[in-house]
């Protein structure tokens, strides 16, 4: 395999390999040589390594790696730089992102990261992202990653570089087969349950497996009772230990005392941190050094000294008395400190050094927490959490503590840990102001999940006592907020009107801002969209003065995009949703990045770039936590729908499949969650007229199926007025045209009352033209569209335009359906535009389906994208750059030759690229200018904004 990919590398394709295992297997050993073979065959190699006690500084390892060589191939001028500003890790990523692709335009790399399950956020998702963008140069990346032990994060950052069509390279410990013959041989019989589990916390390291087995046999731990050798006991077999002390023995004294110092420091250390810990001076330990490095127990890392595999270290420190390894680790904790260190540096050792009582250590968790909580909050989380635990329930600082917890929780999306923290502590909360405001920060992030356990936090924290009054405000209006995400409008506008009532009344300058999303929301479900507006910008413009708990929680820009997205104002709502995501990304707070994604794919869908919404909706379902309805809730039905609408444009089969599973899910939505029932009817009721089955849409309550019989479609819906002549059409279809005559005249009867809302005329004239069999209704829907930023929209009315068209009027029919044609498949409506070629065949015209074959030099690029960057190369018209393929029969998917519905083995949806954005940009810039007189290639990167998602939408660069 690393052969494969090493003369893959050498012929200018790149790729990622994962060594996996457990630790003392030899992946490091591995790594080197895959390193050293890549210098062999001409590539340049780097290397960098992710430590313990250094998984709080951004980007560490990588930057090791890039940095502490003779050809570095980023400036590190330019990263001191960065590294002062406030968005450092935004900028620090961008700058490595170009400085890699310029540095592997002049040669293949290979870039080797050991032990990546220690990295720091920052790094995991540069190992993550960084491959993805550069997948179309010959960058070899070599990550190594211990097995079994990951935290959460680093769970995910491996997932993801797993799904990046990753190499897995798995060592090999003992098979379970070869286990049990060594367990036989030397315990003389076969292992009970408790006992096989005990063995296997080894992971089959053959050294490790025989020591444990004799050890466990010689000190009387197993008993062996008819053939099967029974555990008596937890304790871990002198042997095993003292195997680790026998390689010791064989050091010096001074050696040996200095490899159990430097233990407590960490996988990597400096000599003076070394040498102030034994109280030696640096020139005193240069022998004993040299001793160790002979041994190959530790090597040279740069300008420090590391163990060669963190096994090594762990076995060591594992062999200092309990009370003698706090001491080294208190004494270690402040010589890294006295060297330079600052607390967030430390964290991971602090967490483990204090204890109840040390103020001192205690002191140095909060700063670090707080320090890491700014740019970092999964990795603060722990943190934080560790100091709630050290600090007394009796302390007055306890509950503060608490509440910063679940902050640092919420910002990064661990709903389920931070529900869990607040139902352990809200028993013993003395501070009522504290647990209401920890319950009201959950609420925030269960909107995402289920509103009305929102709602329910903010219930159970208004009926505590003796709230201050901007918290019982933004109490009030969250609950609000999350009554209207139920479809409680009425129940959501009495909540909104005491909030504002309160704050109206309290005197306190601004106290109204927290009060600004929900009336939005409630003015928007009432029908008065400019009011709704007024106080969306309100909210963004005031959001500075909102004084409250986990201000970042409440995106007040949010609010504002989804308001623009009910009006149909797509680009504006884009470009808050780009800013935000920027931001989101910057500050490292997940939790926002999964709403900004949630409104990205609204947004991508409305446009008509299927592909986006599509790779935006899978990117926020991967994001969700297993809480509420099995890991499902509002986002992911969102999510759900755009990915059902993404499958019933395209022809996605599997993606139809998929889309009447989650509705079947949805409809077992408890009924507090609202309006989940209606969205799985209408989406079951999408997907069978798409697949032809009208028998279960004539039994079916139009009352499930159209939103204006309650009033309007909610804001917070994904139902929106440009539904209803697709509601109108199935429902002609399924041969009920009296509840057809009824969905238009309801429409008919809102476009009246509020003649200006965007669009709903248009939708109005569209859904009369269908129940009426009027092609004049349908040409006023099409003039009425014009401006209108959704493309399947206005081609839906093209289509019915030109259907709707008595014979005598072929031309004029033609002309539209060709008009609609040309929108389907600019947008990837595989589906659609083959509807539409049926009716043209009726007409007597044929229209072959358009294939788009990619370049073969540049096969990230599809064959339009290399039109144009030919064109604007060297200023010639593309000739035949057409191919024309026949279309299968209606209903079938056509040949995965279109770019459009070619599946990149990321994607799980139909429609989406065959790479990320981000190369198919970066591609174009590079290759213009060898075609003639395009462009150069760039020198800075556009600002677009990185998701932290596996795939992004195309066109969101400003």
């Amino acid at each position: 395999m690393l052969s494969r990919r090493q003369e893959e590398l050498i012929r200018g394709r790149g790729g990622v390999v994962l060594i996996r295992g457990a630790a003392g297997l030899g992946k490091s050993t591995l790594l080197a040589e895959a390193e050293a073979m890549a210098r062999r065959r001409g590539a340049r190699a780097y290397h960098g390594a992710s430590a313990v006690a250094g998984q709080s500084l951004p980007l560490g390892p990588l930057l090791d790696a890039l940095m502490d060589t003779d050809d570095p191939p980023v400036d590190a001028a330019v990263l001191r730089e960065l590294s002062g500003s406030a968005d450092r890790r935004y900028w620090l990523l961008r700058e490595l992102e170009e400085s890699l692709e310029r540095a592997a335009m002049a040669g293949p790399m290979a870039i080797g990261l050991d032990d990546i399950q220690w990295a720091d956020a920052a790094t995991l998702n540069a190992i993550t992202v960084l491959p993805r963008r550069l997948v179309s140069h010959p960058i070899l990346w070599l990550f190594v990653v211990r097995s079994g032990e990951l935290a959460p994060p680093a769970q995910l950052a491996v997932a993801r570089v797993r799904e990046e069509n990753a190499d897995i390279l798995t060592l090999g410990p003992l098979s379970e087969d070869a286990v049990g013959d060594v367990i036989r041989d030397v315990l003389g019989g076969e292992p009970d349950d408790r006992l096989r589990g005990f063995i296997d916390r080894v992971g089959g390291q053959p050294l490790w497996l025989v020591d444990l087995l004799r050890g466990l046999r010689d000190e009387g731990i197993v008993t062996l009772d008819a053939g099967v050798a029974r555990l008596m006991g937890d304790a871990i077999p002198r042997r095993l230990l003292e195997s680790v002390n026998d390689q010791l023995a064989r050091l010096s004294p001074e050696v040996r005392d200095g490899l159990q110092m430097a233990s407590v420091l960490g996988r990597r250390f400096s000599l003076e941190e070394l040498a102030a810990l034994m109280d030696r001076s640096p020139a005193a330990l240069v022998d004993a050094v040299r001793e160790a490095l002979a041994s190959g127990l530790i090597i040279e890392a740069g300008d420090q000294l590391r163990f060669r595999h963190d096994l090594i270290r762990e076995a060591i420190e594992s062999g200092l008395p309990s009370p003698v390894q706090r001491s080294l680790q208190r004494r270690a904790l402040d010589v890294m400190l006295d060297y330079g260190a600052v607390s967030s540096d430390v964290a991971t050792l602090v967490m483990q050094v204090a204890r109840p009582g040390d103020e001192h250590a205690i002191d140095l968790l909060r700063r670090a927490t707080v320090e890491i909580g700014r740019v970092a909050p999964s990795v603060a989380a722990p943190l934080s959490r560790r100091l709630v635990q050290l600090t007394p329930a009796d302390d007055p600082r306890w509950s503060q503590r608490v509440v910063d917890t679940v902050d640092l929780l919420v910002h990064s999306g661990q709903a389920a840990e931070a529900q869990k923290l607040i139902a352990e502590s809200a028993p013993r909360m003395a501070d009522h102001a504290a647990e209401a405001a920890a319950r009201m920060t959950l609420g925030s992030l269960e909107l995402q999940y289920g509103p009305s356990g929102c709602a329910d936090q903010c219930a159970k924290g208004l009926r505590l006592p003796g709230l201050p009054i901007p918290l019982r405000i933004a109490l009030l209006s969250m609950r609000a907020s999350a009554l209207e995400m139920l479809g409680q409008v009425v129940a959501a506008g009495e909540c909104a009107q005491q909030a504002a009532a309160e704050a109206r009344d309290s005197g306190i300058p601004f106290a109204d801002v927290v009060t600004f999303p929900a009336r939005a929301l409630v003015a928007f479900d009432l029908g008065d969209w400019r009011a709704a507006l007024e106080l969306a910008d309100a909210g963004v413009n005031n959001a500075v003065h909102a004084d409250v708990p986990a201000r970042r929680a409440w995106m007040f820009d949010a609010w504002k995009a989804l308001i623009l997205v009910g009006l149909g104002k797509f680009d504006d709502a884009l470009t808050l949703i780009n800013a935000g995501a920027r931001s989101a990304e910057q500050e490292g707070i997940s939790a926002n990045l999964r709403v900004w994604s949630m409104l990205r794919f609204r947004t991508t869908l409305g446009l008509g770039r299927l592909a986006d919404a599509s790779a935006e909706a899978e990117a926020a379902m991967d994001l969700s936590e297993e809480i509420s309805e099995g890991g499902r809730g509002y986002i992911n039905h969102l999510a759900s729908y755009a990915l059902c609408c993404v499958a019933i444009h395209s022809g996605d089969a599997a993606g139809l499949a998929a889309a009447r599973r989650a509705a079947a899910e949805m409809e077992r939505v408890p009924a507090a969650e609202g309006r989940a029932g209606r969205l799985a009817a209408w989406m079951t009721a999408k997907v069978d007229a798409a697949q032809g089955d009208f028998s279960r849409l004539t039994r079916l309550d139009v009352a499930m199926l159209d939103p204006l019989i309650n009033g309007v479609p909610n804001v917070s819906s994904p139902r929106r007025y440009a539904d209803q002549p697709e509601l109108v059409r199935i429902l002609l279809a399924s041969g009920r045209q009296e509840d057809a005559d009824a969905v238009a005249e309801r429409l008919a009867t809102a476009a009246t009352r509020d003649p200006e809302f965007p669009f709903l005329q248009a939708a109005s004239m569209h859904a009369s033209a269908l129940v009426a069999n009027d092609y004049t209704l349908a040409d006023e829907a099409v003039a009425r569209y014009e401006g209108c930023q959704e493309p399947i929209l206005r081609a839906s009315a093209l289509e019915d335009a030109g259907r709707l068209r008595p014979e005598d009027q072929r031309d004029d029919a033609v002309a539209r359906l060709d008009a609609a044609l040309d929108l389907f498949t600019d947008v990837g409506a595989i589906r659609d535009a083959a509807r539409v070629r049926s009716l043209l065949r009726q007409r007597g015209i044929r229209r072959s389906a358009v294939i788009a074959v990619s370049s073969p030099r540049w096969p990230e690029l599809s064959a339009s994208e290399v039109a144009v960057v030919k064109l604007v190369a060297t200023g010639d018209q593309p000739r035949g750059g057409r191919a024309t393929l026949s279309v299968p029969a209606y209903g079938q998917r056509p040949p995965a030759t279109d770019l459009r519905e070619t599946r990149h083995p990321l994607a799980g949806g139909a429609g989406a690229p065959d790479s990320t954005a981000r190369s198919r940009v970066t591609a174009m810039e590079r290759i213009a200018p060898a075609l003639g007189r395009g462009p150069k290639p760039r020198s800075t990167v556009s600002p677009c904004p990185p998701t932290g998602f596996r795939k992004r939408a195309s066109a969101d660069c400003p």
